[in-house]
């Protein structure tokens, strides 16, 4: 750990358009680095699901599938 708060960005069902603009907008995924380790991105690739400090959730919880993963994130966020 390099002492930075760790980030999840988590998509659900969506488009998919909010990733794109933290990907593409204006050095705004550079900037997220600076700041934060990002340990979880799921446009940038799969990764394994780790503790974050702080949790983006992108797109909507629409099944009890979505719900129960959206409880899973909560509970390894702080």
């Amino acid at each position: 750990m390099n002492g930075k708060p760790r980030l999840g960005v988590y998509a659900f069902s969506g488009c998919g358009g909010c990733q794109a603009v933290l990907l593409d907008g204006d050095g705004l995924l550079l900037q997220l680095a600076e700041r934060f380790d990002i340990v979880h991105f799921a446009s940038l690739g799969p990764r394994a699901d780790a503790a974050v400090d702080v949790a983006l959730v992108e797109g909507s919880v629409s099944t009890s599938a979505d719900v129960e993963r959206l409880r899973r994130l909560r509970a390894r966020s702080t």
